[in-house]
């Protein structure tokens, strides 16, 4: 095979050539009544030479037709040159007759069939001629299967790493110097919005601006400086959209030409994530920061409510004080109800969990609802026929569909459609993969729809901070949604919203279902009720003065003695030196040194007959989750009233008489 193929020009030389060597040798070639034969010197050639009539019959051939054909030169001899052309060709060869006899020269390249059955890649050029006054057809034919099979490889070749190239999961490139395009892949595409075609007259450059433009310039002078760059730049599309996109490059020499070859990573999804990361890192901050200032709140609101209480008592209610003093209990205890929320989105305020069907909760609160939502506003319950159930505190489920309610009410101020929907849902790794947020797991959606103002999705941002509220002053407190918020955490579940202004809202809350083989997550406490017919004797340790004192003095109006101490420290020595005679032991959990869990479990060293009540505005995830609760402790939560604690210490006592009885509190873990 050649290495190239002759021109046009060349061959028609050529031919010519030959018609001048037939014209001038007498005739002795194997035909010996024709007026013309075949020279000898055509044996010689490389390439095939085939003498037709106008009608394609073949009159002579050279040996190297004989050796691409396989027949013999008599065999060849009076066949039609379209017998030798493979039936895939037969439109082509129709085009290449009509072209030959238009303009008397013409070519293609087909597959010629070989006796044995087999076909090879041809190249037929053939050209009219006169040769002693009688038409003839002069054709060269030449091997080009080598080459065909060639561009075969390299067509698959280059289909594979075309199909490699839009399989990637991001946009790939490659510019010149010059920063012109020379190479994309289908989403790049997609990714610019602009046509193969739009394509090849953009540069690089095109589709960045601002100072996304200017930093795609640096990353190029550098990559062009030998240098491997990445940089993170939006994109933007032909409709003027940007999309952020981490990018790559690198130098490369394509075709005697430097040029830069790189990747781009969408990053819309990690861009979210990052956003959820941060929003949950805040979030984490901020109930953190709310339960600490609800914890030290709570032991001022104690002083307040319980101050307020005791000068109440001792006054009559005709006292034009006592009103003053009513006004300030009622404020304080406000204020509680509102710590009361941060405990909630904190998740530290105390929860008795148990398994609960979701809907029967809904209908239980069904009315209150209807009284809370104005007339304006039709009510509709969409509820999965039998839920799976949860495992939950049914107040607060409670807390959660109310606050969504009331929430929706006050998104349709012009009234509107409130819709309540529960459902069994199962989510798997490939949803949970494409949906940021979502955990993997079976679930019992709730979900409280309106069709009221809806919000942007900067305000969607903030609507679970404690105290962010879009309503007007005086119109909430900011607290309702970070409640709900709260509740789901606590209780392993997750939110999803949907909103869009001006087409209202879809809060969907989702919670973990709980069957029978789960184990309970319910801590009982059994709690020893002991003789108190007589006073009982209560050492009580609170590391804050006020709150020590306030109940001290609750302790004491209700007959009890009491061993107050502000160190913890303190008490425990004061035990192994005195060995007085207690009944309880009263104890803050979390105080300075040691916490209130060691030091009764070190007290009750001393005296086994202790009962331990803890008191705490923390309460149940920082306690029971620590082991502090256990079979012979019992909790009050602050702030509290003197009557609440009289009660509790009540409840461990039964007149004359030592009898075990089982008191159960219900905790979560």
């Amino acid at each position: 095979m050649s290495k190239c193929r002759p021109s046009y020009e060349a061959l028609e030389k050529r031919i010519k050539e030959l018609e001048q060597e037939i014209a001038l040798v007498p005739g002795n070639g194997p035909n010996n009544n024709a007026d013309y034969f075949y020279p000898a010197i055509l044996d010689l050639s490389f390439d095939a030479f085939v003498f037709l009539e106008p009608d394609g019959t073949i009159i002579d051939a050279n040996k190297a037709y004989e050796g691409m054909t396989g027949y013999p030169r008599q065999e060849i001899i009076g066949k039609h040159i379209s017998e030798f052309i493979h039936p895939d060709h037969a439109e082509d060869l129709a085009i290449f007759h009509a072209q030959r006899e238009k303009t008397g020269s013409a070519t293609l390249e087909s597959k010629n069939i070989r006796k044995n059955g087999s076909s090879m890649w041809v190249d037929l050029h053939v050209l009219s001629t006169t040769v002693r006054d009688k038409e003839i057809i002069v054709s060269n034919i030449r091997d080009i299967n080598a080459r065909k099979i060639a561009e075969a490889e390299l067509a698959e070749q280059h289909g594979f790493l075309k199909s490699l190239m839009n399989s990637m999961p991001g946009i790939l490139y490659v510019f010149d110097k010059d920063k012109r395009l020379m190479h994309w892949n289908k989403n790049f595409e997609l990714a610019t919005g602009y046509s193969g075609e739009e394509l090849k007259s953009k540069y690089f450059d095109d589709f960045f601006l601002d100072e996304h433009l200017e930093t795609v310039r640096e990353g190029i002078t550098e990559i062009l400086g030998a240098k491997r760059v990445t940089r993170e730049a939006s994109l933007t599309s032909k409709k003027g959209n940007s999309t952020p996109y981490f990018l790559t490059g690198t130098r490369e020499t394509l075709k005697n030409r430097d040029c830069i070859i790189g990747l781009g990573i969408d990053l819309v999804d990690r861009k979210k994530l990052e956003g959820q990361l941060l929003q949950s890192q805040k979030m984490e901050v901020v109930g953190r920061l709310s339960g600490g200032v609800a914890h030290d709140f709570n032991n001022m609101l104690n002083v307040i409510l319980g101050y307020t209480e005791l000068i109440m008592s001792d006054i009559a209610s005709e006292d034009p004080l006592y009103s003053k003093i009513e006004q300030i209990n009622k404020a304080a205890e406000r204020s509680a109800n509102i710590t009361k929320q941060l405990l909630g989105f904190s998740r530290k305020q105390v929860i008795a969990p148990k398994p609960l069907v979701i809907n029967e909760a809904l209908v239980d609160i069904e009315k209150m609802i209807s009284r809370l939502i104005r007339e304006d506003i039709d009510i509709l319950y969409d509820l999965q026929k039998n839920p799976w159930t949860v495992n939950l505190d049914p107040s607060q489920m409670d807390q959660v569909i109310m606050n969504l309610a009331l929430n929706a009410r006050d998104a349709m101020p012009n009234g509107g459609k409130l819709v309540v929907e529960t459902k069994n849902v199962i989510f798997d790794d490939a949803y949970c993969s494409k949906h940021p947020g979502f955990i993997r797991g079976e679930f019992v959606m709730a979900s409280v729809s309106d069709d009221g103002m809806g919000m942007d999705k900067e305000t969607q941002a903030h609507i679970f901070e404690p105290f962010y509220t879009t309503k007007a002053l005086g119109k909430g407190t900011g607290m309702g949604l970070a409640t709900v918020y709260g509740i789901v955490k606590q209780n392993n579940g997750f939110i999803d919203v949907y909103s869009e202004p001006g087409q209202g809202t879809t809060l969907k809350i989702y919670m973990p279902r709980w069957t029978e083989n789960q184990v309970k997550t319910d801590k009982i406490a059994e709690v020893e009720k002991i003789n108190t017919s007589k006073p009982a004797t209560i050492l009580l340790v609170e590391d804050d003065e006020l709150h020590l004192k306030l109940t001290e003095t609750f302790l004491r109006n209700g007959g009890h003695e009491v061993i107050p101490f502000l160190s913890p420290n303190d008490a425990l020595e004061y035990c192994k030196e005195e060995n007085p005679e207690i009944h309880v032991l009263l104890t803050d959990v979390i105080m300075p040194g040691i916490n209130g869990k060691y030091l009764s479990e070190r007290i009750q060293k001393i005296r086994t007959d202790v009962k331990t009540i803890f008191m705490s505005g923390y309460a149940e995830n920082l306690i029971a989750h620590r082991g502090i609760l256990d079979g012979n402790a019992s909790f009050i939560n602050k702030p509290f009233t003197m009557k609440e604690l009289l009660g509790k210490i009540q409840e461990l006592s039964l007149p004359n008489s030592f009898t075990r009885q089982g008191l159960h509190l219900h905790m979560n873990p």
